[in-house]
């Protein structure tokens, strides 16, 4: 503990510090594996939230006319068309529409493939509605979504899938619809999204962990996956949008995505918007869909958007009701807090946009 009252007082050279503490939480780590505690608490407090709800409501089984499945994508192609296909495979009980946004696509191969996927899905997948729609607004990931999905059929289940996914079972998305139609009060749902590399992306979003939002785990191997947590579908503060599953409805009382926030956590807010007027976030941990983060759009962080998150949501972010207490803001994986605060998300962004001597960024 010495060692890190001394860091604390540095005044400078802020992102080695942090860097400084975070290799040390990491060493931690390997030494206190705690990781079925960290499962069975995340657990506890979820079904903790769901019993004192589940005693002042009870409602009937949801049923939706069809799922809406929206993809956005710019170019790249070969990505898009991959996910498509795989979920044109998909065996799915309620009827689908598939609608995808192309914003701003130039490329040639992609419009040649636009032309020849919209007659394979005419000639082969007739049941299908299907439907390509041109969006030459600027990039703004949460206007784009929204233009489409609030305008929806109000019995309809919303599905944002990323284009840079990919379903491996036929299954999946039919195991993700029952499982919302049957959840008590469901608000948004996801399940695990793993790298090409059989490593794990995402099991759900904690809220003020690192930057905004982290993904627990990510990075691990699948090996993690052999917790009880995993063997049925689990409730937890957030999810992604790379898959969210979510009722139109529900969407529509929330007023969707934020639009003010174009680039990041736009998911995190959407869920604790959903949250906050009762519906529960759900992760189906045992179902498994590829995610190859980020190819199509490099991740970026706009210090604009973060502190307008941040100033919006205040204390809910680090005392949301379904995250285990007493575990570190600095670290995505799961490290009980060694009394290093909260995590100096605006420090870091500050010192990593500072122009250096040759006129790049740090």
């Amino acid at each position: 503990m010495i060692w890190f009252q001394k860091l604390s007082r540095l005044k400078n050279a802020t992102y080695l510090k942090v860097k400084l503490v975070e290799l040390a939480l990491q060493a931690r780590h390997k030494c206190i594996q705690r990781d079925d505690r960290y499962f069975q608490e995340l657990h506890d407090k979820g079904q903790t939230y769901l019993n004192n709800l589940s005693s002042k409501t009870e409602e009937p089984r949801n049923h939706y006319s069809k799922l809406t499945v929206i993809v956005p994508f710019k170019d790249q192609w070969p990505l898009t068309r991959t996910c498509i296909q795989s979920l044109l495979k998909q065996k799915l009980d309620l009827p689908l529409k598939i609608i995808l946004i192309d914003n701003n696509s130039c490329k040639s191969d992609t419009l040649a493939g636009i032309r020849e996927l919209r007659q394979e899905v005419i000639g082969d997948f007739s049941s299908i509605e299907f439907e390509i729609r041109r969006d030459t607004s600027p990039f703004n990931f949460s206007a784009i979504n929204n233009r489409v999905a609030l305008n929806e059929s109000p019995d309809s289940l919303i599905l944002f899938l990323n284009n840079d996914t990919e379903f491996l079972a036929s299954s999946t998305l039919n195991t993700l619809v029952s499982n919302y139609q049957s959840l008590h009060r469901p608000g948004a749902l996801s399940c695990t999204l793993i790298y090409p590399s059989q490593r794990i992306q995402h099991l759900f979003l904690a809220p003020g962990v690192k930057i905004g939002g982290a993904h627990p785990y990510r990075g691990k191997s699948l090996a993690i996956c052999n917790s009880k947590w995993f063997e049925q579908t689990q409730p937890v503060p957030a999810v992604t949008a790379a898959l969210l599953m979510v009722d139109q409805r529900i969407l529509n009382q929330v007023g969707g995505f934020d639009e003010m926030l174009a680039y990041s956590c736009q998911d995190l807010d959407l869920c604790l918007k959903i949250q906050k007027i009762g519906y529960i976030n759900y992760t189906v941990p045992h179902e498994f869909v590829i995610h190859k983060e980020s190819i199509s759009r490099p991740t970026s962080f706009c210090q604009k958007e973060l502190s307008y998150f941040y100033q919006k949501w205040g204390k809910y972010l680090v005392e949301n009701p379904f995250m285990p207490i007493n575990y570190s803001l600095w670290s995505e994986h799961p490290i009980l807090a060694w009394r290093e605060g909260p995590y100096p998300w605006l420090k870091i962004l500050s010192t990593l946009n500072r122009p250096a001597p040759n006129g790049r960024s740090l």
